[in-house]
Parts: C-alpha cells; structure tokens; sequence
C-alpha cells in the first residue's frame, strides 16, 4: 500500500542517516587534523556522544542544511534576542536595534561573519557559539532596559562614584588570577564573580564581606543559591567538555572573573577570541584606537552592581589582559584608578596561554594547530606589550615635566611581578598597598589571605608541562618589542614548584592553575 510504502521510505532514510553517521564516527579516530603534534593533555575530548554530534554535522554541511539547522547569522540572532526581550521600543521595537552604536553593530557583525567563515567549528561548536551569543544579546538588552528604568525612576546609579576602583593590569598568565583572588578577600574591596557577570539581571543582591555575620551570609545564600546554583550547572557543563581544564584556570561561579565577560555585552572583549579560533577579529579589536565605549560599559554595570550596598562603599578589584591595549583609556574613563601591571617574562606568559587557548579550542574545533596558536598569541603579546610601553613611556614623561612622579595623587601605578607574588604573596600585597593607598595591609585582611593561600595551594588542581618545542615558541620571544619589555620592567619568570626538580634542566614550565 502507500502508506506501508512511504513507512520504508522514511524507515530506509533513517537507516541510511545512522549508517552515515556511524561511518563518521568511525572514520573521525583523530582528536585533531593536527593530531601527531599533540600532548595528550591538549587532545580534544571526544567521547562517542560527542563524535555523534559531530558527525550529524558533518552530514548536514554536506546537504547544505546545517546554516539553517544551527545558525550563526547576525539577523537570526537579532531577531531571535528581540522576540526573547520582548518589550516595544519607539525606533525599533527593539532595544538592541533601539541603541545608537554603530561600532558595537560592527562588532557584532563582524564577530558572527568570523564564526562563520574563520573559525572551522564542529557541530557542538556551532551549538556551543549559538548558545553563548544568544546569551550575549540577551543580557546586553536586559541590562540597557535595568539602565532605562534607573533613569525614568530618576534614580541613575551612573551618578554613583567608584572608589579607588583597583585595575589588575598584566599579560595573560602572570599572577592576575591570584592576585585578584586575594586583594577580594580584604573586607574594604569587592570583586565581580562569574555569576554576576553571566546573570546580572535581576540585579545580584551585594555580597557580604567576610567579616560579616553568620545571619548576612545565610540571608544572603538564601537569596542567591538558586541563581548561582543556575550558573554552575552552565560551568560544570562546560567543564566536562575539556577534562583538565581546571589544572589551567578554575573556573566557578562563585570566583572573582575576568573583566572580559561583561566586556562581551558591548562586543569589544578578548574572550570570544580565546574561546574560539577567530584571530583575525582579536587583530581587528586590538586596532582600535581608543577602547573609552568599552570602559565606559564596563564603569556603568559597575555602578548598577554596587547600588544599595549595605557593607560600602568597597573598592572594585577588576581585572583581564585586555586592559593592557587600553590603559590610556582607563585614566581617562577612571582618573582615581588604581594600576596594577603584573609581569611574568613574556616567553613564559606566551607559552602557558598558549596551551590554554589550545585546550579551550579544543571544545569548539577540530583544528588544533599549536604552531599556529603559538605564532598567534607571540603577535598579540606584541601588540598588546607594544601599546602598553607606549603609554608607560608616556605617564613617565610627563610626570618628569610635572616634577613629581609617575604614580601620584589620585591615580596611581605600581608593578608587580609574579616571582615575587609567589615567592611571598603577603609580603606584595602590603607594598601594593603601601604604593597606592599610602597604608598597609590590615592584619585582619593579611589573616584572611593567609588562610586562603594555605586551603588553596599552587597544585590544588593539578599542573600541567608545556614546552617551547609544542609550539614552536623557540627563537620567535627574541622580538625587538618582547627585548624591550624584558629591559623596561625587568620581566622575571615564575617561582620554580618546591618539587620541580628538573625545571632548570629543560624548556619546560611547569604550569598551574592560576588559583
């Protein structure tokens, strides 16, 4: 009959989909396109449901469907943010068309364009971007609505000051992490967590210091345990798609995070770019002259976050890499910041974020070229250092014609180098201190690090063994600009592991997470 005939049909075409997925699964052994020059801790997880996933895209790319399946279009995500947003706007109807921004719509365009033409990403990839820019889209238009309802209720916390807002400024992998983790345990500072960057609509209730009571603390897990509990399911999922990542940077809901997250919501962040292979558009955002929008953004969700803080006014404690192209702007959009540059020698530094970005990218592609992801992140240390130098250079000049010295009055600068963090980390938070509040660290706040430091040792997740050989790193750190970095500041290496033995005996550094 027809009936029992268009049953084989459909039986046979889903026949032939397994048995095309399967010879994928099958045929795909290698983690990587690069696989013979991979360690086994930067081999891409595969386990069979992943491989499926794939497969199944490779299946729709080769009949022309997956752009419809999983779509990484600018004009599918517009429309599907504004449906989600859903409130009417005099212009657009939209809240993310109703913004006058031109540079953030190019940014975003341009962003989708790389994701799609650049990146080379696998099916889970595509699922894995689509989800994140979604996520994007909606908390930029949640947040612009929070900042339109402060201005009608007349009660704008972009008036708010930000009190000696303390900027960790250094090369990816030079003690950022852990200096940041300490300076927030200090009851006078507060820094941003992962979940309040990922959800900050509604708007997060403040964070008790630690030297608060028992009744604040439980008042205030009682008000947030669902919200957090919501983001770190998203991170353990993301977790489980790289084993071993955590041996590289720990990542929870609840820890001080990177400046770049908040950054993604006006488009102008390092983080897509280290999540996913599109290093022409990190070029791209490293050639702007001025990241003052950026900043501005960045100061603006700073000031929504702290209203109504019952223990204030704290200083922020922010940090990424990123700043480091943009310091000129940070005095210019915050003239009582705080700097702190952390140094790390930069053939260090390239090296372990290297294999970071190779793990990361891991999750999302199967292209894994460490020779390429290490002549890559070698170019952006330059640009990134080369920036830098040039307005260091600069705030040391005209503090000479002024008479006084660089880091003075309100705005201050001090430099900090891992060795010594490592070395003897309370000893450098006091002279941090001591350079940009003219004061020590308090005893009960010098207890608090202590405390810490001894629960979460520089092992606690693991380390791992990159070598300059895996990325092809040799001879390419002798840079003119990387030469002139090391003789500006006196860039130091990390302080060898009690344990590491042989460190000095070959290229290796033994890495960590950076707690």
């Amino acid at each position: 009959s027809v009936v029992d005939g268009r049953r084989i049909a459909v039986i046979g075409t889903l026949a032939a989909w397994v048995i095309a997925i399967a010879v994928v699964v099958v045929m795909d052994d290698a983690p990587s396109q690069h696989a013979s020059r991979l360690p086994e801790y930067l081999r891409p997880f595969r386990p069979v449901g992943i491989r499926v996933i794939n497969a199944i895209g490779t299946l729709l790319s080769a009949v022309g469907l997956l752009d419809r399946a999983i779509s990484l279009d600018p004009d599918h995500f517009m429309a599907a943010a504004c449906s989600k947003l859903g409130r009417t706007y005099p212009k657009s109807n939209c809240v993310l068309r109703d913004a006058e921004d031109e540079q953030w719509h190019e940014s975003f365009h341009r962003l989708t364009q790389a994701l799609q033409h650049q990146a080379n990403l696998t099916c889970l990839g595509r699922v894995v971007a689509q989800g994140q820019i979604m996520g994007i889209l909606e908390t930029r238009g949640r947040l612009l609505e929070e900042f339109a309802k402060d201005e009608e209720n007349r009660r704008d916390s972009s008036a708010a000051d930000l009190i000696d807002p303390i900027f960790i400024v250094g090369l990816p992998r030079t003690g950022t992490t852990l200096l940041a983790r300490l300076l927030a345990l200090d009851p006078a500072n507060r820094a941003p967590t992962l979940w309040e960057y990922m959800s900050p609509v509604p708007k997060p209730p403040c964070p008790p210091p630690l030297n608060a009571s028992k009744a604040d603390f439980e008042a205030y897990d009682l008000k947030t345990k669902v919200r957090i509990g919501e983001e770190q399911w998203k991170v353990e999922q993301y977790k489980s798609l790289a084993p071993g990542v955590d041996a590289m940077h720990p990542v929870e809901a609840t820890n001080p995070e990177e400046c770049i997250i908040i950054m993604n919501y006006i488009m102008d962040s390092e983080q897509v770019a280290v999540t996913y292979p599109i290093h022409e558009y990190m070029q791209w955002l490293l050639g702007f002259d001025h990241h003052v929008k950026a900043l501005e953004w960045n100061r603006r969700v700073l000031q929504y976050l702290q209203q109504d803080d019952p223990y204030g006014p704290r200083r922020w404690v922010v940090k990424t890499p990123y700043y480091l192209a943009m310091m000129d702007d940070i005095r210019k959009v915050f003239p009582n910041a705080k700097i702190i540059q952390t140094h790390r020698d930069p053939a260090q530094s390239v090296l372990s974020i290297s294999s970071v970005i190779a793990k990361l990218h891991g999750i999302v592609t199967n292209d894994i070229d460490l020779y390429r992801i290490g002549s890559q992140q070698a170019e952006i240390h330059e640009i990134m250092i080369d920036k830098a130098l040039q307005v260091r250079k600069q705030w040391a000049e005209e503090a000479k014609n002024l008479g006084t010295e660089e880091s003075t009055g309100s705005f201050r600068v001090v430099d900090m180098h891992l060795e010594d963090l490592q070395k003897d980390p309370i000893e450098t938070v006091n002279n941090i201190y001591t350079a940009l509040f003219d004061t020590k660290l308090s005893p009960e706040a010098a207890s608090l690090m202590m405390n810490w430091l001894e629960e979460n040792p520089r092992t606690k997740h693991g380390t791992h063994r990159p070598t300059m050989d895996e990325f092809r790193l040799e001879g390419r750190m002798d840079s003119d600009i990387f030469a002139d970095y090391r003789r500006a500041f006196g860039a130091k290496g990390a302080a060898p592991l009690s344990n590491d033995k042989d460190r000095s005996a070959s290229n290796q550094d033994t890495e960590h997470s950076e707690l």
